[in-house]
């Protein structure tokens, strides 16, 4: 294989895992804008949400194309729940809807 070609391949392999990674906007803490809940994405792709009752869910997230993002929530005993959304981020904004109960939230970024 030329070296040229080989540089290219690495290239386009470098900017395909950067793409998979996740972005800068989502990572950090969040909280709800008309109630005490918050949610916070980590580098790592962990990410942990309490609700306005403090109820705390831990689990994993993957940003998928489109604004998709997949939440998977372990479960002791029983498969993981993976919970499917849509996650828009603007600025110190971010809007995160549930499709499948029509559920929407809106945070806005803690300092």
């Amino acid at each position: 294989m030329p070296r040229r070609l080989r540089a290219w391949i690495a290239i386009g392999l470098c900017v395909w895992l950067a793409a998979c990674a996740a972005p800068s906007g989502v990572t950090g803490r969040w909280r709800e804008t008309d109630k005490p809940a918050t949610l916070e994405f980590r580098a790592d792709g962990a990410f942990r949400a309490v609700d306005h009752q403090g109820m705390a869910v831990e689990g994993l997230y993957t940003l998928e194309p489109g604004g998709r993002v997949r939440f998977t929530i372990p479960r002791a005993g029983e498969p993981p729940e993976v919970i499917p959304g849509i996650l828009r981020v603007e600025g110190n904004r971010l809007t995160l809807v549930f499709p499948d109960s029509g559920e929407t939230g809106t945070y806005r970024r803690v300092p």
